[in-house]
């Protein structure tokens, strides 16, 4: 069985935005990966992200699941 609360807490928002080469900018935001754009519409949280122009969301789990295009 997967602990995911485990996976959560030991891998940071940023880590894993890093990890698979997303840059994060001044401000905490980033381009967002998963729709075409030139300026960062993606805010980093330390638990999390939001991207204001598709409005996609959510935890450390959620994002590497949506950038390998993984179901839940």
């Amino acid at each position: 069985m997967i602990d995911y609360a485990k996976i959560k807490s030991s891998v940071s928002m940023r880590d894993a935005l890093a990890r698979y080469g997303v840059d994060i900018a001044r401000g905490d935001v980033a381009v967002c990966p998963f729709h075409r754009e030139k300026t960062p519409s993606m805010k980093i949280y330390s638990d999390g992200f939001y991207c204001f122009g598709c409005g996609t969301g959510g935890d450390v789990i959620k994002f590497v699941a949506k950038f390998f295009g993984i179901s839940n």
